[in-house]
């Protein structure tokens, strides 16, 4: 695929939404108690007298899990909360465009608990997942135990290209250029 080719898929893809779609697999330890019940002879002269004997035997089992997860472009709502975590970040922007890959092994080695929030964060669909804390602190050890440093990678890339990193961290620029130039008490009533 060359480079235009690219390009227009990237377009088509951002114009009808298209989820990033990703999974994690992971073993699951279930512990199973089995309960069994026996007829026991009371005494051996009276083989037709029995009473009943429970036992209680516990087995652990292991299965594969697997999480599917869909990371879709990001409402308002979303990223809002997604800025907040991207300024803890402390992205380096020029080696970011020089090598991203390497730039984003960097970050996620050094801010891994952050990079798991913003996993959580950009896979909810709803305002009430958004909103549900233990449900995102739940994903976000899900994340955490179970990802490895490339799968951190590859999400934090594909979130930045999602939400245009550039043009968000241009923006927050003049966010804080414009607080500094808030109106003080005696200028804004002059405005009135």
């Amino acid at each position: 695929m060359n480079r235009n080719e690219a390009i227009e898929k990237n377009v088509s893809d951002a114009i009808t939404a298209k989820p990033i779609r990703f999974s994690v697999k992971y073993t699951q330890k279930e512990t199973i108690n089995i309960e069994t019940t026996e007829k026991v002879a009371v005494h051996r002269l009276l083989p037709f007298l029995h009473k009943e004997v429970k036992s209680v035997k516990t087995e652990e089992k292991v299965r594969d899990m697997v999480n599917h997860f869909e990371m879709h472009p990001p409402t308002l709502g979303k990223m809002q909360i997604l800025s907040k975590l991207y300024l803890q970040l402390e992205f380096d922007e020029e080696a970011l465009s020089k090598s991203p890959h390497v730039e984003a092994m960097r970050i996620c080695e050094a801010h891994t608990d952050i990079i798991c929030q913003l996993m959580a964060v950009s896979v909810c669909r709803t305002e009430s997942e958004l909103l549900d804390d233990a449900e995102l602190t739940k994903k976000a050890d899900l994340f955490k135990w179970h990802c490895t440093p490339e799968d951190f990678s590859n999400c934090l890339l594909a979130m930045l290209t999602q939400t245009d990193y550039e043009n968000f961290m241009i923006s927050m620029r003049l966010m804080k250029m414009l607080r500094l130039n808030k109106p003080t008490e005696q200028r804004a009533s002059r405005i009135e």
